[in-house]
């Protein structure tokens, strides 16, 4: 067997599926890569104020000798509030940047295959920058959230 057909398999591998942790904000789902989460919390109740010229940041959370910028994804999105509580906090790490997402419940690690991403092009002029891709599985569309964008609301990169 010669070396070039194992070359090939290595480069497919990773886009073979993704691992991405599942979540909801109201009644939008929504993921993020799991190599970026750090842990899944119960949200806390001292967070410290900050100020800031974007509302979904609600404040900054004293974990694990970090301050942590905490990101209310309801406030983001522009969700009116409902009845259902916050849940759950999950810690992210963008490059050098930690935040927190305040999400509303956690579902856990689900893969993704190429086949499940789907063409976003139809959505025309709502806005879904904050994805950065469209994946369906049993339970709906799912969007992935753009890292980078949250990473760069919060501190510069």
């Amino acid at each position: 067997m010669s070396l070039r057909l194992f070359s090939g398999l290595h480069r497919q591998v990773p886009e073979m599926e993704r691992k991405l942790v599942k979540f909801s904000v109201g009644k939008v789902l929504c993921a993020v890569d799991i190599m970026h989460v750090r842990e899944i919390i119960l949200p806390r109740e001292k967070i410290s104020p900050l100020p800031s010229r974007d509302s979904s940041i609600i404040g900054v959370l004293d974990h694990r000798e970090a301050a942590i910028p905490v990101v209310d994804l309801r406030a983001r999105f522009d969700i009116r509030e409902s009845s259902a509580p916050r849940q759950k906090w999950i810690i992210m790490a963008v490059d050098d940047i930690s935040l927190a997402l305040v999400v509303d419940k956690v579902f856990g690690v689900t893969r993704f295959h190429p086949n499940q991403q789907r063409d976003r092009s139809a959505l025309g002029t709502a806005d879904v920058s904050w994805a950065t891709t469209v994946y369906g599985d049993r339970d709906g569309l799912i969007f992935e959230i753009d890292l980078d964008l949250l990473a760069g609301m919060v501190g510069a990169k």
